[in-house]
């Protein structure tokens, strides 16, 4: 039996207000504290938040920059 792989599907836009350097800042604190436990990261690859309910000015992470 192959060993189970765990990956993180990461937020593209932050749901609780947060800046756009503020947001980057707690995607790289989760990293840090999940690194050891995932084998992968997942992105979104939309050009702006999906959800209804977030305003198109909201800061977003494009998934082709993202991943470079």
């Amino acid at each position: 039996m192959r060993d189970l792989k765990f990956g993180w599907h990461m937020h593209s836009f932050p749901v609780d207000g947060s800046s756009g350097p503020v947001f980057i800042e707690q995607i790289h604190h989760t990293l840090q504290r999940i690194h050891p436990f995932i084998d992968s990261v997942w992105v979104d690859d939309h050009l702006m938040p999906w959800a209804g309910w977030q305003p198109n000015d909201t800061p977003y992470l494009e998934c082709l920059s993202t991943i470079a």
